[in-house]
């Protein structure tokens, strides 16, 4: 978490140099963050996930803050709303900030951009993905606003599907060509017996996917019949 509040910091930074339009030679960034610094001040590579977060933040000269001098901790530390109203520390942060840098607390606890002996040398950081075989739908019913459009689009499918192989095993079948006639005109409406296939199919594959527990099926007396649906 406090790594990520310097990262947001950082960004902010840059965000409001941005918006500026204004070149800042220098910029500090205070953290009570003892872990922090001293990860930014390590020359030991760490562990992907947190070294991908140190190095934009590398940019910046970061100082250690005491926690009773940072605004941010006074939420934390159980303030109520009508004690910040008039909090000098909450509106304007601790005083010091006020004052030219050579007046500021000194402290060990701080990173300066290059400041390390080594030169760290990032490994390169190697992600393996690993496929998932899942079952999927012939079709994402989540897309179909009613179950006959849904049905329609399997029919359809259905009889692509028919085409492909009839093409495939018998190229030059007479019925190959009288069945993609069929396919352009619209006047092709599925015939009940193919509503009626599409809605078994789609029964099967829900079940097939979402299979009911041994106890329920039992629980609820189910059994398959012939074409093995519940």
């Amino acid at each position: 978490m406090e790594l990520h509040a310097a990262l947001i910091a950082t960004k902010a930074l840059e965000y409001v140099e941005n918006m500026l339009d204004i070149k800042i030679n220098k910029m500090t960034l205070w953290t009570d963050s003892q872990i922090v610094i001293h990860w930014l001040k390590s020359t030991s590579e760490q562990e992907p996930f947190i070294e991908r977060r140190l190095r934009p933040i590398r940019k910046n000269t970061v100082k250690y803050i005491r926690t009773e001098e940072n605004p941010a901790d006074m939420t934390s530390r159980g303030i109520p709303p009508s004690e910040l109203a008039n909090n000098v520390l909450w509106f304007k942060g601790p005083e010091f900030l006020h004052e030219e840098e050579k007046n500021w607390p000194k402290t060990e606890l701080e990173y300066v951009p290059g400041e390390r002996v080594e030169k760290l040398n990032p490994q390169p950081f190697h992600e393996m993905c690993l496929p998932i075989k899942e079952d999927a739908y012939l079709v994402e019913p989540d897309r179909f606003s009613s179950l006959k459009k849904l049905k329609k689009t399997i029919v359809y499918i259905f009889r692509a599907i028919k085409i492909k192989v009839i093409k495939k095993h018998n190229p030059k079948n007479e019925n190959l060509i009288k069945i993609k006639e069929v396919m352009e005109t619209k006047a092709c409406y599925p015939k009940p017996s193919e509503m009626e296939l599409a809605e078994q199919f789609l029964i099967r594959e829900s079940q097939k996917m979402n299979p009911p527990s041994e106890d329920t099926i039992q629980n609820l007396q189910l059994f398959r019949d012939n074409e093995k649906y519940l």
